[in-house]
C-alpha cells in the first residue's frame, strides 16, 4: 500500500514542480494565468469562468510562495472583472463592486488556504529531519544527503571527508551536573558546529553525544583545517570544559560503496583517539588498509 502511494499521479507532479527553479514555478504560472484568461475571453461572459482562475492562483501559493498567490489573486479579480465588464456595466456600481469583491474574497481565501497548507508540509518535512534537542539534522537526513553526496563525488571523481566526533566524558556531566545542564551542552555544541562548518557540509546527530560532519569537496588539508577552525571555537561550554575525540576519513580513490563503511572506519578512529587518551584526533584515507589509519594523521587538540 505504502509503495502504491508513492507512485500516485498527484505525487509525482507536486515532487516535479519543487524541482523546478523557482523563476520557472513562476513562469508556468503566468503561463496558466494567461491560458485561463485566453479561455475567459474566448467563451465571453455568457460562461461562468470565474472558478478557473482558482488553478493559476493555487499553483503558484503550492510551488512559488503565498505572496505570489496574493498577486495572483488581485490580478485575476482585475482580469476577470475585464473579461466580464459587459455584464458588469450593465448593473449598478454597487453591485459590480460586490461582486468584484467577493470574487477577490475567493481567491485570496485559496491563496492563503493552499499557503497555508504548503507552510504545514514544509515545517513537517522540516521537523521530520531535524533532531529535536540540538536542531541539526537527525540520522534519517544525514544518510539521504550521504548517499546522494557519495554518488556525486563517485560520478565527478572529488574528494570528501567525514569526521566522527565523540563529547568525551559526557555521562560524567550528566552525572555531576544533571540531564539539564548536559542537553544544554549538546545544544551549544551543535551550535559551535553549525557556526564553524560550511554552508555546504552536512552537520548531524547520530545519537548521544555522537555527532558527524560529512564535508564535501574535501582533502585531507581542508578537513584538518575544518577541525582546527573547531577546536579554536571549543574553550567552554556553559562554563564547562568540554573536550572531544574525532575520527576523520578522507574519501577520494576510490569511492567507498556505501556511508555506512565511511562510518564504520570513522568510528574506529575516534574510538582509538580515545584510547590515546582522549581530547584528540586521528585521520585517514578511506583507501588505506584499516590498521593503518591510525598511524596517518594524530594530533592532540589544543587545551583551552
Amino acid at each position: 500500500m505504502r509503495q502504491e502511494i508513492g507512485r500516485h499521479p498527484l505525487r509525482k507532479l507536486l515532487e516535479a514542480g519543487d524541482a523546478l527553479p523557482p523563476a520557472a514555478r513562476l513562469a508556468l504560472g503566468l503561463v496558466l494565468l494567461l491560458a485561463v484568461a485566453t479561455a475567459d475571453w474566448l467563451t465571453h461572459y455568457e460562461v461562468a469562468f470565474a472558478s478557473m482562475y482558482v488553478l493559476p492562483i493555487a499553483a503558484v501559493a503550492w510551488f512559488v510562495s503565498p505572496k505570489t498567490g496574493t498577486a495572483f489573486s488581485v490580478g485575476s479579480a482585475a482580469i476577470w472583472f475585464a473579461m466580464n465588464y459587459p455584464v458588469e456595466h450593465g448593473s449598478t456600481w454597487l453591485v459590480g463592486a460586490w461582486n468584484i469583491s467577493m470574487r477577490l474574497a475567493m481567491f485570496l481565501f485559496v491563496a492563503a488556504l493552499i499557503g497555508s497548507a504548503r507552510s504545514l508540509l514544509d515545517a513537517e518535512r522540516l521537523r521530520s529531519r531535524t533532531d529535536a534537542l540540538t536542531e541539526v539534522l537527525n540520522p534519517r537526513a544525514f544518510y539521504e544527503n550521504a548517499r546522494q553526496e557519495i554518488e556525486r563525488t563517485r560520478r565527478f571523481h572529488r574528494p570528501m571527508s567525514l569526521a566522527y566526533i565523540d563529547v568525551d566524558d559526557f555521562k560524567k556531566i550528566n552525572d555531576r551536573f544533571g540531564h539539564a545542564v548536559g542537553d544544554e551542552v549538546l545544544r551549544s555544541f551543535a551550535g559551535i558546529l553549525r557556526l564553524t562548518m560550511r554552508t555546504i557540509d552536512t552537520v548531524a546527530r547520530l545519537g548521544g553525544d555522537e555527532f558527524v560532519v560529512l564535508m564535501p569537496e574535501t582533502a585531507t588539508e581542508g578537513a584538518l583545517v575544518a577541525i582546527q577552525r573547531l577546536t579554536d571555537h571549543l574553550s567552554s561550554i556553559d562554563g564547562l570544559p568540554v573536550r572531544v575525540s574525532i575520527g576523520i576519513v578522507t574519501c577520494d580513490d576510490p569511492v567507498p560503496l556505501s556511508i555506512d563503511q565511511i562510518i564504520q572506519r570513522a568510528d574506529t578512529l575516534m574510538y582509538t583517539a580515545k584510547r590515546l587518551g582522549k581530547h584528540r584526533f586521528i585521520h585517514g584515507r578511506f583507501s588505506d588498509a584499516l590498521d593503518s589509519l591510525p598511524t596517518r594523521e594524530t594530533a592532540d587538540l589544543p587545551s583551552s
